[in-house]
């Protein structure tokens, strides 16, 4: 894994145990700036460069970016 990553942990547990749940990789210019989950569980992450919303399935690690002119 490169790059920026997001993790999620497993509450359940006292270690935590960290996996990731999305890695953004190498050729991204975009930095992860702020994170909101809706009510189906999505992560919508805003992103600074790029200019750009990522949509991310936490459990499968599926992701739909939006874009924005700006």
């Amino acid at each position: 894994m490169s790059g920026y990553i997001i993790s999620g942990y497993n509450t359940d547990n006292i270690t935590g145990n960290q996996r990731v749940v999305y890695d953004y990789g190498e050729d991204s210019a975009a930095v992860p700036d702020g994170m909101t989950i809706d009510v189906t569980g999505k992560l919508w992450v805003a992103s600074f460069y790029g200019g750009e919303v990522r949509c991310i399935d936490p459990l499968t690690g599926t992701c739909k970016h939006l874009y924005f002119d700006g």
